[in-house]
């Protein structure tokens, strides 16, 4: 029976650093093209934007395994309400209302946003989507502020703290976007390395 216990801590440690490792690749990869364009539309000069990144990637290096611990808690946390007939019926009626009214501005048919709302809620691809923004927001967000704060002391002589809130304020605009396809980037190289996603770790 101990000896059993050894073998399954050495197999799961290996794994555990395995995926640190990969989200960690993972999320400087993403955040390199991603953050260089966002520093771009703060008002950082080529500079700031150097500094920015390079701060950035290494915050990136011993946050981005904690990040990837972070998605497989929340969807941990929260996988039971993706079995939620309530939730997911919700869920559907906002898509469908959000389409109808789509389609009656443009003046398409309104018929195939039903079909859709539950394909997305019935596959938890919706849910997941939504989860992955939590934690993008609640993470993400306030360290990349801590990068434009960083860039703009060394660009500027000081924090410039319009600079931080522009940054911050247009990252969570487009969230909704990152978000969701960060999370979708870090599950596919997850996958790559035949380590599970956090969705699937959330199952467990």
């Amino acid at each position: 029976m101990e000896s059993s216990n050894i073998s399954q801590a050495q197999i799961t440690k290996p794994r555990r650093g395995k995926e640190g490792l990969v989200d960690t690749l993972g999320t400087i990869s993403y955040s390199l093209i991603t953050g260089t364009l966002l520093d771009f539309a703060s008002g950082l000069n080529f500079w700031g934007m150097l500094t920015s990144r390079a701060y950035g990637t290494a915050m990136n290096i011993p946050t981005a395994a904690p990040y990837g611990k972070w998605r497989n808690f929340l969807h941990r946390k929260t996988n039971f309400l993706k079995e939620n007939e309530k939730v997911k019926k919700m869920l559907e009626t906002i898509i469908y209302v959000g389409g109808a009214s789509l389609a009656h501005l443009t003046g398409s048919s309104s018929e195939s946003y039903s079909p859709m709302a539950k394909e997305l809620v019935s596959s938890n691809k919706l849910q997941d989507s939504i989860i992955d923004l939590l934690a993008f927001n609640t993470f993400q967000v306030p360290l990349y502020a801590s990068a434009v704060a960083t860039g703009s002391l060394i660009s500027d002589g000081h924090v410039d703290l319009e600079k931080v809130r522009s940054g911050a304020e247009y990252l969570i605009t487009i969230s909704p976007f990152m978000g969701p396809t960060v999370g979708m980037y870090l599950d596919s190289l997850r996958k790559i390395f035949k380590l599970k996603s956090a969705p699937e770790k959330g199952r467990e």
